[in-house]
């Protein structure tokens, strides 16, 4: 009696020791499930905040493009000059204007993609190596057509200070 009866008890005790043990795993693991359910639902949280920051943003981002467009249309003048074309042969005129008593070739302009370029080759001397410096430096800060060199040969003049030169560069804008 006493040995069945003990031999009950341990089948009751394993019994509901086993359940007790299932019961306390399924708690781990809902709770485990609940801690990273929360995690990810933080992690959402935090998204959706970072996302209707970057709304705002990009509401204001079309204001700030045109704002630039308007800026870089600022930077460059039209020289009331429509034509692209005819906005660079008028730039020829001022080399000219620049280099008085230089030769200024130029040969037919080149239309490549959404730009126009004439080459231009300006030949002649300075009485001063200084006047010759500032005039190629002003040439540098044009905005429309621009002025890029290619090359630049200079030769000692005839006279004292005096500086021959042969300019090689190319005259580019843009097509409207």
């Amino acid at each position: 009696m006493t040995a069945q009866f003990f031999k009950r008890i341990d089948i009751k005790f394993t019994v509901f020791y086993v359940c007790s043990v299932l019961v306390l795993t399924g708690i781990i693991v809902a709770i485990s499930l609940s801690i990273r359910h929360n995690q990810a639902l933080s992690a959402d949280v935090t998204s959706l905040q970072n996302i209707k920051s970057n709304l705002a943003k990009m509401k204001n981002a079309p204001e700030l493009i045109n704002a630039a467009i308007e800026d870089i249309k600022k930077a460059i003048p039209e020289k009331d000059i429509k034509t692209p074309e005819v906005q660079v042969f008028a730039a020829v005129d001022e080399l000219k204007a620049k280099f008085q008593g230089s030769d200024v070739s130029f040969t037919a302009m080149e239309q490549k993609s959404n730009e126009i370029i004439m080459p231009v080759i300006i030949k002649g001397s300075f009485d001063d190596y200084t006047d010759f410096t500032n005039v190629v430096g002003n040439l540098q800060t044009w905005k429309s057509p621009f002025f890029v060199i290619d090359s630049i040969s200079l030769t000692e003049g005839k006279r004292n200070e005096s500086v021959d030169f042969e300019l090689k560069a190319k005259l580019r804008t843009i097509k409207n």
